[in-house]
This record gives structure tokens, sequence and C-alpha cells, in this order.
């Protein structure tokens, strides 16, 4: 068995950072290509890969835990065997997808249900890589949405902005979600007035509550629904804070896939 080497991944992330609504992610763009020479080792060398920004792969000693779209990839110089371990969880009646190519052309496909080991003839020299392609999350969590920010007053309409960990600004809709109970901290360019529309949706029986504050002080709770409410509030100079009072947020399902024990044997001919 060939150790995958100890690379520094970020830390499992918080169901927050990982979700923002329940989803079924598409088939990652073409897997990657190499250029250049190959960078051949016995045992292989394994590099982490993402297929987008947020994606998570967790190492833990030789296991790779994926929980988005991923894959692995290291170079061989020559036909071999590649063997695994794979271990995967059904969600939404589908098993998680393992594939594996050879300079991006596929040569293998595993629906993965439960564990299983997989022998994988390597026909020829190239970069591996093994991809997760179907990731699934499904979430039940109580969102507050905040759209069409604006700050007015007679000397400047410009604000500075903080979003919590979990939450993305947009710039176009000048808007954003809240999830959990970390402050989004807004702090406008003078006194004036802090326009928004919010609206909410429920979970676990209950819609999302929010509450403005500025410098200790309580300027407006807002219980959101299913109707866009707009607000106007009168701020001073100073940070407002909007904080989700009654965060929720709950697993229902996910897909999981994990992959350990990753062995190349190189054919007789080709081994170093």
């Amino acid at each position: 068995m060939n150790a995958l080497p100890a690379l520094l991944l970020p830390p499992l992330l918080t169901l927050g950072v990982l979700i923002f609504a329940s989803r079924q992610m598409p088939d990652p763009a073409p897997l990657p290509t190499r250029s250049g020479e190959l960078a051949c080792a016995q045992p292989p060398v394994f590099q982490v890969g993402h297929a987008a920004e947020g994606s998570v792969l967790d190492l833990r000693r030789d296991r790779y835990d994926f929980w988005d779209l991923g894959w692995l990839t290291a170079d061989v110089c020559g036909p071999g065997i590649l063997t695994l371990t794979a271990t995967g969880t059904v969600a939404a009646g589908e098993a998680p997808r393992l594939e594996v190519a050879v300079d991006s052309r596929p040569i293998s496909r595993s629906l993965v249900n439960g564990t299983q080991t997989l022998r994988v003839r390597i026909p020829q020299a190239g970069r591996i890589t093994l991809a997760y392609l179907n990731p699934y999350d499904d979430v039940e969590a109580r969102e507050a949405m905040l759209e069409n920010v604006r700050f007015r007053s007679q000397k400047c309409r410009t604000f500075h902005l903080h979003v919590p960990v979990g939450s993305r600004w947009d710039d176009a809709t000048a808007s954003t979600k809240l999830l959990t109970g970390e402050a989004m901290v807004i702090t406008p360019c003078s006194s004036g007035s802090l326009l928004l529309k919010v609206f909410g949706v429920a979970a676990k029986g209950d819609y999302p509550i929010l509450r403005f504050e500025q410098g200790g002080r309580e300027l407006r709770m807002v219980r959101t629904g299913t109707k866009q409410q707009a607000l106007e509030l009168n701020v001073a100079d100073g940070p407002v804070n909007i904080v989700l009072t009654n965060p929720y947020m709950q697993r229902v399902a996910h897909r999981d896939l994990s992959v350990s024990g990753v062995a190349f044997t190189p054919d007789a001919t080709t081994a170093p």
C-alpha cells in the first residue's frame, strides 16, 4: 500500500460554509490535462485538485474524503495496475460516481455503494486522475435574504461591508443571505438612511428573525416571511450589525465518497 502525501488541506468546514441550499452539482468541466514532461515517481505522488472555489477534499492519513467536485492526480511513466478502496454513501437514490482517467480520457467509471476494492488497468504512461463527479447535499436551513441594500445621506452614499463566513455578497444586486448567527456588518460613510428589502425561507416551522443594532442599541427587530419587506433605518456614523437571531441548519442527506489505499503496480517491463 502506498501512503498518500500529507498535503496541507483546509479543515472540514461548517455546514454553513459548504451548503447554501439543497443542490445537485453538475459534472465538472473536462478533467485536468498535463502539460510538459511527466513527473513520475514510484510510488506515484498524488496531488489534490478542485473543480470549484470552496470545494473541500479532506485528508486523514492515507484516506481522502471528498465533499464536493474534486480529484486526485499523479503521473505514471508506463502501464500497470491501479488499486484502491472506495467507500460511498447513497443519497437521492444515487451512489457516488468515481471516474478514473488517463490524460483526461476516461478508462473506468464506478458507482460506489458501501465499501469496495477497485482494480483498474492503466494502459499507458500519462497523468492518472481519480475524480468524484456527482456530489449531492440536501440541507434544511433557515435563510434570511437581504436584497437591494443601499445607503443614502446628504454627504455620501457608500458603505463598507463584512459578510459572515458562509454568505456571499452579490455586487450586481447588492444582496446576500444569512445562514448563521454571525453578524453582517455595514459601516456607512456617515449618518443617514440604510435601505434594504428582506424576506425569509422557513425551516423547522419558523421564519428567520433579524436584529439590527448599532452601538449596542437595537434599531429594529424584523420577523421575515415569504413576502418581501422594504426597510428604512436611520443610522449614525458607525458599524451597523445585522444578526440572524434564530439560525437553524440540519443536513438531511449527503452523498459521501472516501478513497484510501491507493497503490500503483507498474508492469515488470516498465518498472524502474
